[in-house]
């Protein structure tokens, strides 16, 4: 099964043509060498940001590249040491790490965080898979721990009820926020528990750290393609995956969301506060030497000025109107602190 689903994946990234997704809206090459503004980061973040220079080039014919780099990767550009490769925008599906904004301060890179959806971090299925409709916290936990690796291997060992059907992992890369976000918010909170299986009353102790999947990708649409694709035996498929909810919903007719504790992803259930823990903040971070630039100022302004409109277009939930009012006093105190200091 696992040279299959591999095969799968290789035939994903020749198809797409790379691992990286990039969407650029072209200018002339004088224009772009004076105004492209470069952006890269999160893949969960990307379908906002790319639809945000889709619309900024056709209103202001300023050129935008976006690429999807995973949270990590963004940074890792963002704070270069390499001035010719920093970006001027970097997505993030979680906020800065402090080793991360060490390595800016050390570059003396300035920035500001603004915070721009809620998304509902999604784990899915193939919809041919109609038996795993629910997972507790501390199923995903044997699933993903690295202390479960040989002993949550099929569908059977979360549930004797359910099939005894080896399961493949599908999960974001290292350098994916969305990776972070999950090591954080399910498995820490498992690190040095001691947990006994009730069917087997065998004894394991968490790791905190995540086990390697099938396929470890930081292109949303490679474990789209993996979990949707991956062939089934009887009436349940091999794959499991976890991403953030627009790349499920664009791929809804192919998968199945599985809920968690009983709640489902779902707009509603972001709002309510009910979908927990897998509901979080998504952001942009701006480089305040980019933020110089008016091109870039001009685009940052937009993308605030059209955050309730195109967040639900690309299937987020938007936040409620007290930070996208601090999102705004922060790019203004920004603005105004350059100001004062030509």
């Amino acid at each position: 099964m696992a040279n299959t689903f591999n095969a799968l994946f290789n035939r994903v990234a020749v198809t797409t043509g790379a691992v990286v997704a990039a969407t650029s809206f072209a200018a002339p090459a004088a224009l772009a060498q004076d105004t492209l503004i470069n952006i890269a980061g999160s893949s969960t973040v990307f379908p906002i940001t790319s639809a945000m220079a889709e619309e900024f080039f056709t209103a202001e014919g300023i050129p935008v590249v976006v690429n999807s780099t995973g949270t990590g990767g963004g940074f890792s550009l963002f704070c270069s040491d390499n001035v010719a490769e920093r970006t001027a925008i970097s997505n993030a599906s979680r906020p800065i790490k402090d080793s991360e904004a060490e390595k800016c301060e050390g570059n003396e890179i300035g920035f500001i965080e603004i915070p721009v959806a809620y998304d509902a971090l999604t784990v899915v299925v193939d919809k041919e898979n109609n038996v795993v409709t629910d997972l507790s916290i501390e199923q995903l936990a044997r699933l993903f721990d690295s202390a479960f690796e040989d002993e949550a291997t099929t569908w059977a060992d979360l549930d004797p009820t359910w099939p005894a059907v080896a399961i493949d992992l599908a999960a974001p890369g290292t350098d994916s926020g969305t990776f972070d976000y999950f090591v954080e918010a399910v498995l820490e909170d498992f690190e040095g528990v001691e947990v006994t299986v009730e069917e087997t009353r065998a004894t394991f102790t968490g790791t905190g750290e995540s086990r390697q999947p099938a396929l470890a990708s930081e292109d949303d649409n490679a474990l789209v393609n993996a979990v949707a694709g991956a062939p089934g035996d009887s009436d349940i498929t091999h794959a499991l995956g976890y991403f953030g909810f627009s790349y499920f919903a664009a791929n809804e007719a192919r998968l199945n969301a599985v809920s968690i504790e009983g709640v489902a992803p779902s707009r509603a259930n972001v709002e309510n506060g009910t979908y927990t823990p897998f509901s979080r903040e998504i952001y942009i971070y701006v480089s305040t030497t980019a933020l110089e630039r008016p091109e870039v100022q001009e685009f940052v302004q937009f993308y605030l000025d059209n955050l309730t409109t195109i967040v639900p277009e690309v299937d987020y939930v938007n936040l409620p109107q007290s930070l996208l009012d601090a999102g705004q006093t922060t790019l203004d105190e920004a603005i105004a602190a350059l100001d004062e200091g030509e």
